[in-house]
């Protein structure tokens, strides 16, 4: 198929194709312009104009993955890797972002550097973080609350996901995590996605290896690069 489904209305009215967000308002007035230039208002050739620029845009889009842990050997930077590894074979720029890997503890020039390289330039956010204390991890609220959140967080969408050795899969974790996302005027993905017992679904090359899982995580993913 020339793209990937995404959920968007189309009729025969003018600016007909909607409700991806303002980052695609630009496309939808290519089409528009492109439709009445060049071969006049045909429903199906707007559709086929808005599905490229959808495809444009998903080959210029930069995603950041957070491994929300700064514990050795933690398995948040498997599950991250994991999702940085899927974006890549989809065919999205991707970057991983492993808290284990960086100094986030005041902002000074090293912070800056993270900054610059994997918050401010990155269209969209996955969240991969471990339950801790029935919440998400203080390091990564210490990221947060030392970044710039206007040039950093502001009016992007972001997806979470959490893990656990437990049965709940850090739900309370991400659902403390989604206000605070909020506060700082981002867009949530409502797919947030609990991973239990997250030790017996890595097998030995640290990969996720359980089919049910696998197959959520492609979903989630599908539905956050159409969001």
């Amino acid at each position: 198929m020339l793209c990937q489904p995404v959920y968007f209305e189309v009729s025969d009215k003018p600016n007909s194709c909607r409700s991806l967000g303002p980052r695609y308002t630009v496309f939808d007035r290519l089409a528009n312009v492109l439709i009445r230039h060049k071969i006049g208002n045909n429903i199906y050739t707007h559709l086929l104009y808005y599905c490229i620029a959808i495809k444009i845009y998903q080959i210029r889009l930069m995603v950041t993955v957070i491994s929300a842990s700064n514990r050795e050997d933690n398995n948040t930077r498997k599950v991250a890797q994991s999702y940085q590894d899927l974006l890549t074979r989809k065919g999205v720029d991707s970057r991983l972002l492993s808290l284990d890997e960086v100094q986030v503890f005041e902002r000074n020039a090293a912070f800056l550097d993270v900054e610059k390289e994997y918050l401010v330039p990155a269209d969209k956010f996955i969240i991969v973080m471990p339950e801790y204390n029935g919440s998400y991890p203080g390091i990564l609220k210490l990221m947060i609350d030392n970044s710039d959140i206007n040039r950093s967080w502001k009016h992007k969408k972001v997806l979470l996901t959490g893990v656990s050795t437990g049965r709940a899969g850090n739900l309370r974790g991400m659902e403390h995590l989604t206000g605070s996302l909020m506060h700082m005027n981002m867009i949530v993905h409502p797919n947030r996605l609990p991973i239990s017992r997250v030790d017996t679904l890595l097998d030995e090359n640290d990969e996720i290896m359980d089919p049910g899982t696998i197959k959520a995580v492609d979903k989630q993913v599908e539905e956050f690069l159409a969001f």
